[in-house]
């Protein structure tokens, strides 16, 4: 089993709250609790962690401003309160963060954004990019437009999905309980239970209880549970803990007995490796030339569109290929940024004139370092960065 001060190591982390924490008694927006969690992440922050926050809420924040005393039981009302409640709650995030001179951008994201491949991949380096430029992103789902199918239901499920996307260390659930409960013994805490490596996501909803979803949110332990497994099939382990105590947050990043802790069994960049090497499609070939064959093998670098000589195959963005040497040695699959058309129109271009040969540009990569996995390291690794 893990301990704990694994979480410590943790740089990539994604933090998710519930619409509980953030609601007050009498159905106001908690600006206490923003400015508290706005503390914290910028305590994170500092510490070199990359956050992302996924916030509910939006819906609550509605109800208070149309002085509602129930949630909305219709869709168009469900709508309706969560587009006159995003505004609000952004803008107390903003508010507050700017005291610790932090940036956010806020991303409203549906099933559409996140299950196809283009809009996929396009949301996984957008947030990237936010990352690099020092800025938070904050995310809800767009719950303004998304309907029945195209919703993805709660924000438990969303934060799952996009510590996948980003290769997330670790996912933080903070509700407003203080963690999982063996077979859903609420309230006594020696049943708490504190670890739990994910095996089998189907074992952990045993402990699930029933699935009570709070007035104002969307959830329940049964969909927190199903998050953690979920995560874990990506490789990220989660943290389940109470959001009203004080601090939580930063004492659970710093490695105290707090909440549940889940483990998943590997690590979020040998799962997708893993899935590169053995899981996905190969759909065509880059054949390269000995310096990017060089700079991907040995310094753990990306594979740019000046050292590819030649394209074979028909994929498109977001498809899995070889990457073959002089020799047609396969050394090494990825995912692609561009289609097989698009690639064999960059081949010896320079990054820089990418958006001049194609009239625009998606990454400066062919393939991104974080997306290449090396056929010699039969342990799917993490390519040294570069």
């Amino acid at each position: 089993m893990e301990s704990r001060k694994k979480i410590g190591a943790a740089r990539r982390i994604v933090v998710k709250v519930g619409s509980s924490l953030l609601t007050t008694a009498d159905l106001q927006l908690n600006v206490a609790f923003i400015d508290e969690l706005s503390s914290e992440i910028s305590a994170a922050g500092n510490d070199g962690r990359e956050i992302l926050l996924v916030t509910s809420g939006a819906v609550a924040a509605g109800m208070s401003v149309l002085g509602w005393q129930r949630r909305p039981q219709s869709v168009v009302d469900f709508h309706v309160a969560a587009a006159v409640g995003q505004l609000g709650l952004y803008a107390a995030y903003e508010k507050s963060l700017a005291r610790h001179a932090i940036k956010p951008a806020q991303l409203l994201l549906s099933v559409d954004e996140l299950s196809g491949r283009s809009t996929y991949l396009n949301s996984r380096a957008i947030i990237r990019n936010l990352f690099d430029l020092g800025i938070l992103p904050v995310v809800n789902e767009n719950d303004a437009v998304a309907m029945g199918e195209r919703r993805l239901g709660d924000n438990d499920r969303l934060a799952a999905v996009l510590a996948n996307l980003i290769e997330a260390d670790l996912l933080v659930i903070m509700t407003d309980v203080d963690g999982v409960y063996e077979r859903g013994r609420v309230g006594d805490e020696k049943s708490i239970i504190r670890q739990m490596a994910v095996a089998d996501g189907n074992d952990l909803l045993v402990h699930a209880g029933e699935d009570s979803s709070s007035m104002l949110g969307s959830g329940g332990m049964q969909g927190k549970l199903s998050a953690v497994a979920a995560a874990a099939r990506g490789g990220t382990d989660t943290l389940i803990i109470n959001g009203r105590g004080r601090e939580n947050l930063t004492r659970a990043l710093a490695g105290a007995q707090i909440g549940t802790a889940f483990w998943a069994a590997a690590s979020p960049r040998r799962a997708r490796k893993l899935w590169i090497l053995e899981g996905a499609a190969v759909k065509g070939r880059l054949h390269l030339d000995q310096g990017a064959v060089r700079a991907i093998s040995s310094r753990g670098g990306s594979l740019l569109p000046v050292g590819v000589e030649a394209v074979s195959g028909d994929f498109q963005r977001g498809d899995s290929v070889e990457c073959v040497d002089g020799q047609e040695r396969v050394i090494a699959r990825g995912v692609v940024n561009y289609n097989s058309r698009d690639a064999a129109r960059l081949v010896r271009v320079r990054s820089d004139a990418i958006a001049k040969t194609l009239g625009h540009a998606a990454e400066p990569e062919i393939i991104h370092r974080d997306n290449l996995a090396l056929l010699q390291d039969s342990r799917a690794e993490t390519v040294a960065s570069g």
